[in-house]
This record gives structure tokens, sequence and C-alpha cells, in this order.
């Protein structure tokens, strides 16, 4: 083989090499960013993937669930409230609402304080549920946190708190601040409390 062939054979391998490699944006300190929020995206995505494996014998699927989820923390929300809560728009969520009352798992009662809205509550199908729901949570969780002692878990509690929630004021502030230079009016939402847990 000439020199020439050589040549252009390695320069082959470099370009075959260099399409396998994710792209990443310029600098390392981004680069690492770009990383983490990939982290952040899978780990969302695989935890998800483990709740639907451990309770698709509900017969729900992800969205009726997350709907769930939303009046386990919280029943009695509107459904405008869900709708936000889940960042979907009013008329899916409705058609979810719809379909988890054919199911009966929810209920819609009458506001006692504005006559034309009504909230959505849990029914009583779900409470013999709970005992397993928490268990089958409490293993996924143990199982994802193996290795992580009490100092680890909580200082990676209050990383993501704190990224939350500048994300969340930042998001609040889109198209109601000039410049991000201050809290949204209202301040931030209070924090939603812990999925399922097992205590």
């Amino acid at each position: 083989m000439s020199t020439a062939d050589g040549a252009r054979k390695g320069a082959g391998q470099g370009v075959a090499q260099a399409d396998t490699r994710r792209p990443a944006p310029a600098g390392a300190d981004v680069e690492v960013e770009f990383e983490i929020g990939w982290l952040m995206h899978d780990v969302h995505r695989l935890l998800s993937r483990a709740f639907d494996d451990k309770f698709r014998k509900l017969g729900l699927t992800r969205a009726q669930w997350r709907v769930m989820v939303h009046l386990l923390r919280e029943d009695g929300l509107t459904q405008k409230a869900l709708a936000e809560v889940d960042q979907i728009e009013k008329a899916p969520m409705g058609r979810l609402v719809d379909r988890l009352e054919q199911l009966g798992w929810i209920e819609r009662r009458p506001d006692p304080l504005d006559g034309r809205a009504r909230r959505v509550y849990r029914t009583a199908k779900i409470d013999p549920l709970l005992p397993e729901l928490k268990a089958g949570a409490a293993t996924i969780f143990d199982h994802m946190f193996d290795g992580l002692d009490d100092a680890d878990r909580g200082r990676l509690h209050r990383t993501l708190s704190a990224m939350r929630d500048r994300l969340t004021g930042l998001c609040e502030g889109y198209g109601v601040f000039a410049e991000l230079d201050g809290p949204p009016a209202g301040g931030l939402r209070k924090p939603a409390e812990p999925l399922l847990r097992a205590d």
C-alpha cells in the first residue's frame, strides 16, 4: 500500500470515529452541563418505564396514572389545575378525566365556592391498592439509590430542588419580565409531596 493510500485510509478511519461520537457544544463547562441534562432525561425516562412496568396491571395508561398521582398528592383539584400541573392542554386532560370517570377511578363534584367549576376526586377504588403501590415504589427507589448513602441522597435532593426552583422561576418569567432580573410575581410554586412515600 502506498503512502498516499495509507493516508487516505487513516483519514477515513478518523472520519468514521468522529461520526460515532455525539456532537457536544463547544467548551468543557458547557459539555458537562449538556451531559448532565442528558443523564437527567434518561433517569426520568427509565424511572417512568419502571413505574409503567410495575403498575401495568392496574390497566391504566401512563397519562392516566399521572392524573392519579396528582390526585394522590392533592385530591380535589379542578380540571384546569390538573392540566396545568401535568403540562398538557385542557382538551386532552378533559378526555383523560372522562375516561378515568368511566373506569370508576375518579369522580367530579361541584366546587362549593364556584358554581361554574367542578373538582376531581379519586374514588375509593384505589385505596386497597395503596399499600402495594407504596411497596412497589419503595422497591424501585431502593434499587435506583443503591450505593448512595444518606449524605449522597441529601446532596442530590438539595441540588435537584435548587435546579427545579431556578427553572420554575425562569419558565414562569417567560413573557412576563423583559429581563429575568427578579422572581416571578407570586413567587415559586410550592414543591410537590414525594410520590407514594413508603412511611
